[in-house]
């Protein structure tokens, strides 16, 4: 378990470290959490997979059904996967909720970029808008050098400050979105995440599903079960 922890984080954290110096910006001061980290207790495991107050959230955290993804925005299965969230938000509606949290790996080179690019684009209002011109439009900016060109396109279409959202794709003004996007990373690690995309429903681990039909099942045991919890308590 430490050796796969460590073969995790060491490329994360050498990025965050070594960024603002390939960038030009000063290196970052603030201290990165230690590595190895201790195992999760129960109640500490809880937490991380409930809404959080960095997460980004579309429906209410108080939703029936919370569904967290884990997702590599350059990974095609998590494109892939993108379609079908958007048909099961149609279909509930105001019953479910889905948190986002980045987990990019080292093996889709403009996965870190990419989530750097949701973020900036988080800070003028526009973080689903652009995560879901990244996963729409994968095929055109991955595996390319020019990706950050094509980040700059979406930004521009969607109407953001552009040289706002450049400053915060790389320099010291970026600085806080790579902490970010970490906070994310090391909490995929410290809840077993071991694949993109990974998916929690109210807490649990699931086993992907393959359609629709699959995880609206899923989604609706989790309703009967809280319907059920609420009957008891009335």
């Amino acid at each position: 378990m430490t050796t796969f922890i460590i073969s995790r984080l060491l490329p994360l954290i050498l990025y965050f470290s070594l960024f603002p110096l390939i960038s030009g910006a000063k290196p970052n001061a603030e201290p990165i959490p230690p590595s190895p980290l201790p195992p999760l207790s129960a109640e500490a495991r809880a937490k991380i997979l409930r809404p959080l107050s960095i997460d980004w959230i579309q429906g209410e955290p108080n939703a029936a059904v919370i569904i967290i993804e884990y997702l590599d925005l350059e990974c095609p299965v998590c494109a892939a996967y993108y379609p079908l969230l958007q048909e099961l938000k149609k279909k509930y509606g105001d019953k479910i909720s889905w948190i986002m949290r980045h987990n990019p790996s080292i093996s889709h080179p403009e996965a870190f970029p990419a989530s750097m690019a949701a973020e900036a684009a988080g800070r003028q209002g526009k973080f689903w808008d652009m995560v879901s011109l990244l996963l729409k439009n994968q095929k055109e900016w991955s595996f390319k050098s020019s990706c950050t060109e094509w980040f700059i396109h979406y930004a521009q279409e969607l109407g953001l400050n552009v040289e706002q959202f450049k400053k915060d794709l790389q320099g010291v003004e970026g600085i806080p979105l790579r902490k970010r996007i970490l906070a994310d990373c090391l909490s995929a690690i410290r809840v077993g995440v071991d694949g993109n995309p990974s998916f929690f429903i109210n807490g649990e681990k699931i086993t992907n599903p393959s359609n629709l039909q699959e995880f609206s099942t899923l989604i609706e045991a989790e309703l009967i079960k809280k319907k059920s919890t609420l009957s008891q308590k009335n």
